[in-house]
């Protein structure tokens, strides 16, 4: 796919699966909705959460967002916490969770937290 249709793709799609690694090294795959902007990629998480506390001790991270087999973007990079997801509810990320998923925020209300991540490496594929 060309960088345009990457940005659509991520757009539209509403899930996508968030690989992080354990303190133990193995992997751990969990899916949600994600938003995109400004060439990132944003996550909720829960402090209890074991894809938030797999961040405290490795930042690497890998994405899956596939439409069936027909489109499929794969996204490598880094990982960090941006802040309370509360505190960030006027923030640009917060309007693109809303635009994406409508009424639906993420947990704006909740505990949780915003986890931004920092591409460096994107694979796509997209079938005939």
């Amino acid at each position: 796919m060309k960088p345009e249709e990457v940005k659509a793709f991520l757009k539209e799609m509403k899930v996508a699966t968030l690989a992080t690694v354990k303190y133990s090294g193995e992997p751990h795959l969990m899916p949600g909705s994600f938003a995109y902007l400004d060439g990132k990629v944003y996550f909720y998480a829960h402090p209890d959460s074991l894809r938030y506390r797999n961040l405290l001790n490795r930042s690497e991270v890998a994405i899956a967002v596939l439409d069936e087999w027909r489109r499929q973007v794969i996204i490598e990079g880094k990982a960090k916490i941006v802040g309370k997801a509360r505190d960030l509810s006027k923030h640009k990320i917060a309007q693109a969770f809303r635009e994406k998923y409508g009424r639906y925020s993420g947990d704006m209300e909740s505990q949780s937290e915003i986890l931004e991540v920092m591409p460096f490496r994107i694979f796509t594929y997209k079938s005939k």
